[in-house]
């Protein structure tokens, strides 16, 4: 499919050690079964250590990008995937692991999803919108799928990273996935100047209640997929509402909350939050919690999702994955 998500060059190598890249069409690669036989002998091996020598003499891609040799340096283009890994030893306590690509496949944004070289675990790719943020879009990705008990490795957020061919005839192919757009949150930056700390004093909520509140609710928000900035002013006022409260380290919680609008474009938010930064009007955090209530987004409704473990809901904790990722 010429209009597929996934029909895009990236780099080969003929095995572990090898040094030379080659172009590679990763669709042509995803949906190839030259090497079936090879792949079959791994998963039969019968200890570790040979299914690892047999394993390192396939070859393999680098999923999320092209490059003249495989270290950062060498990054010639990103591929605009992001390539996940979920393994059966850390996810055990997942009853109906074996049905796992079947869940995954609800998810829009999954492009790929198919059996690991073992056979004992699963890779997807997911398209990501800002591939200059390839940690933080990981690191999203990992928060997201760790709310529904799935651990996913962490070696995926490294854009170097190699990915052995595998055979599945039985891959979940989403040519037209939805690209993932959201960004890891790094914790605001403690207030540390005196006007900041007195002006915060001032609301009847105190500060670390105020930024426990902005944080549950925002996990609400992001959770439900609720849109607080439908027409300009909700959104201006929102922007400068997070602006006044966190200054530049809002500016992913400004994302966050606009890409719910069907209008959002990260450019343009950009542009807006620039604004709300470089004007000091008149809003601040209550502004958020004015929009979050009007939208129905109250602390009472947070009957604390964490309180649902994987072992109540094992039958049907992925219902909403898609909403949620």
């Amino acid at each position: 499919m010429n209009n597929s998500v996934l029909n895009i060059t990236v780099s080969g190598f003929g095995s572990a050690t090898s040094t030379e890249p080659k172009e590679v069409n990763l669709l042509t690669w995803l949906t190839s079964d030259k090497y079936r036989h090879q792949v079959e002998a791994v998963r039969k091996a019968v200890t570790k250590e040979h299914r690892t020598e047999l394993k390192k003499r396939l070859p393999a891609i680098t999923p999320s990008g092209t490059f003249t040799r495989r270290n950062l340096a060498g990054l010639v283009k990103h591929s605009g995937l992001i390539c996940l890994d979920i393994d059966h030893k850390e996810n055990e306590s997942l009853e109906n692991f074996g049905d796992l690509k079947n869940i995954l496949s609800k998810i829009e944004n999954i492009a790929y999803c198919g059996l690991s070289v073992s056979g004992n675990g699963f890779y997807c790719l997911v398209p990501i919108e800002r591939p200059d943020l390839h940690k933080e879009h990981f690191q999203a990705l990992s928060n997201d799928l760790r709310r529904f008990g799935i651990t996913i490795d962490q070696s995926g957020s490294d854009i170097t990273r190699l990915r052995f061919y595998s055979y599945d005839p039985e891959a979940y192919f989403n040519h037209h996935a939805t690209i993932y757009r959201k960004l890891h949150q790094a914790p605001p930056l403690e207030v540390q100047k005196v006007q900041k700390v007195q002006k915060v004093q001032k609301c009847n909520i105190a500060f670390s209640e105020t930024k426990n509140h902005f944080q549950a609710l925002l996990k609400l928000l992001t959770s439900t997929g609720t849109d607080i900035t439908n027409g300009y002013k909700n959104w201006f006022e929102v922007g400068c509402g997070i602006a006044s409260e966190f200054g530049e380290a809002g500016r992913s919680y400004f994302h966050e909350i606009s890409r719910f609008n069907p209008g959002y474009l990260a450019t343009k938010a950009d542009r807006q939050f620039n604004q709300c930064l470089r004007h000091r009007y008149q809003f601040t955090i209550k502004t958020f919690f004015h929009y979050a209530k009007l939208a129905g987004l109250t602390l009472d409704r947070i009957t604390i999702k964490n309180s649902g473990t994987i072992a109540g809901h094992r039958s049907n904790i992925f219902t909403d994955a898609a909403k949620i990722i």
